[in-house]
């Protein structure tokens, strides 16, 4: 459910598998892949992976997300 590890605005690696298809298939399965930078919905300020979730040091909030092993290190 792309819902439930991805939001509006997130900035996502993907690795393309497919271009033939419309829409074209993409995939973020492997630890490299997934979200690279989020931020907070409530605060618009850049949020932090702890553990499994991203956090928001500034209002405390966390959010689930398939977060990528590069989170905070692509530069953009």
């Amino acid at each position: 459910d792309l819902e439930s590890q991805f939001q509006v605005g997130d900035i996502v690696r993907a690795k393309i598998v497919n271009t033939q298809r419309d829409p074209i298939i993409m995939s973020t399965t492997d630890d490299d892949y997934g979200v690279i930078l989020a931020k907070c919905k409530e605060c618009h300020e850049v949020m932090v992976p702890k553990g499994n979730k991203l956090t928001c040091e500034t209002c405390e909030k966390s959010e689930n997300r398939k977060i990528s092993s590069l989170y905070g290190t692509s530069p953009l």
